[in-house]
């Protein structure tokens, strides 16, 4: 029998036993808080925040080195999760050696559990291409009341995932990370494999509480699967999770070649949009019949006769809105919550509006499973906008109409954006108003087909 027969439910820790992004994040950590006069070296700064939250980390600041910020500790934190996931998404992110194979193959229930915010904890195993192993049994320390200490965090996920906690096994890589765990009534390995444990090592980790400590992820993938079962992985299990394995890889490589073949070279160069079309995985937005096309040059459709737009299309209405990180952002016609998943990554806020009930509906869930916190989704007309979240500083219709409604310019700021395909369904142009105080300024953007842009009566 295997060491752990009697474990029911595996706790990854994210960071330094997934992915090894630390030391980065502590970077950026640093590099945001010394530009608000926090007078720390990097070295100090990691021995004493290594991953803690970023509310933790200005609450501390606040209380124990006496600095006054000017914003509430919730804005700042906002800002340091905002530049995190920002610079993050810029870079390739690789899974710990070893990491995949255990997770594929893992003959127990298993999720992951992190300090960081859901939003960026999601994004980041999204662009690291272990999302897919994890699916909803993602944890994150903004879903819990008190998320310090650890026990909070690691007991929610246990009891949300309908387990005893000490029938589970916590992988942690640091000190706090074990005793906590411990405090939670859980077993729990130390894990070695991040190259920013600058302050713990194995004695430590088995002084914490660690049963034992592992250097290799063939250690862990020895310990959970008892040598008899896994002569029972045939060999069509096998190439089932190898190809499971090789799709993601492609996607993430048709999502490279789309962002240079179709965005780049026919113009678009907002940094920040092709970023947001490189991140965001267009397959999961589309129905699996179809997902093998997600990433070609076409609109494809999405059910109940609605269409989701062709990557150059959605990338054209993202630039020519040029949105900042602090605007709040309207999008008419949801579908399948493509386009406000990429308008999430640009803006503050999104608030997007869908006709059809179904789409709606499950644009929402999806929305929330991948943690794209920021976007708000509601079933309705999309000729009335929404007027309790007015004024934005852009709307987007992802549908054709005669004329820009009255309605959605009236939810414009000053200087906001009104991105509209107009016509009829012999010619579309895509237009841009813009709002000034002279009056609406109105551009050409070209040539467009989209479906009509209905009200709810119709």
């Amino acid at each position: 029998m295997t060491l752990l027969n009697d474990v029911r439910l595996i706790i990854f820790d994210f960071d330094g036993v997934l992915v090894d992004t630390q030391q980065a994040v502590n970077e950026l950590e640093w590099k945001y808080l010394k530009q608000q006069g926090v007078n720390l070296s990097l070295k100090n700064f990691t021995e004493r925040f290594s991953g803690e939250t970023a509310q933790s980390i200005v609450k501390r600041l606040r209380k124990e080195d006496n600095l006054a910020f000017p914003k509430a500790n919730h804005l700042i934190a906002k800002e340091i999760d905002e530049t995190v996931l920002s610079e993050l998404s810029k870079t390739k992110i690789t899974p710990m050696k070893g990491i995949e194979n255990v997770l594929r193959t893992l003959p127990l229930k298993k999720c992951v559990a992190s300090n960081c915010s859901l939003r960026i904890l999601k994004v980041l195993l999204i662009a690291s291409g272990l999302m897919p192993y994890f699916r909803d049994d993602v944890f994150s320390a903004d879903m819990v009341k008190n998320p310090k200490p650890y026990p909070d965090l690691f007991l929610y996920a246990a009891r949300k995932l309908g387990e005893d906690p000490s029938k589970s096994l916590v992988i942690e890589d640091t000190e706090v990370g074990v005793k906590a765990a411990v405090n939670a009534g859980m077993r729990v390995f130390g894990f070695l494999g991040g190259s920013h444990i600058i302050h713990s090592d194995e004695g430590k980790l088995i002084k914490a509480g660690a049963e034992q400590v592992l250097t290799d992820m063939k250690q862990l993938n020895n310990l959970l699967i008892d040598p008899q079962e896994k002569t029972k992985i045939t060999k069509t299990d096998f190439l089932h999770s190898k190809e499971d394995d090789l799709s993601l890889q492609n996607y993430i490589s048709e999502r490279a070649n789309m962002v240079k073949s179709q965005l780049e070279a026919r113009g678009i160069s907002d940094e920040n949009v092709l970023k947001a079309m490189a991140l965001v995985p267009r397959h999961l937005f589309i129905p699996k019949q179809s997902q093998g096309l997600s990433y070609e040059d076409s609109a494809l459709p999405i059910g109940y006769d609605q269409t989701i737009s062709q990557p150059y299309i959605v990338a054209l209405m993202c630039e020519a809105a040029n949105i900042s990180p602090k605007d709040r952002v309207l999008d008419i016609g949801t579908g399948s919550g493509y386009q406000a998943a990429i308008l999430s990554l640009l803006s503050k806020e999104v608030y997007s509006i869908e006709l059809v009930k179904p789409l709606g509906e499950q644009a929402k869930t999806l929305l929330y499973d991948l943690g794209y916190k920021n976007v708000h989704v509601k079933i309705g007309d999309g000729y009335a906008g929404w007027p309790e979240r007015a004024p934005y500083d852009a709307i987007l219709v992802a549908a054709a109409t005669e004329e820009a409604p009255q309605t959605l310019l009236n939810q414009l700021k000053f200087n906001g954006r009104l991105i509209i395909p107009l016509g009829s369904s012999f010619g579309q142009h895509l237009m841009r108003f813009t709002k000034t105080k002279e009056g609406l300024k109105q551009e050409d953007l070209g040539s467009v087909v989209f479906v009509p842009f209905k009200k709810e009566s119709q």
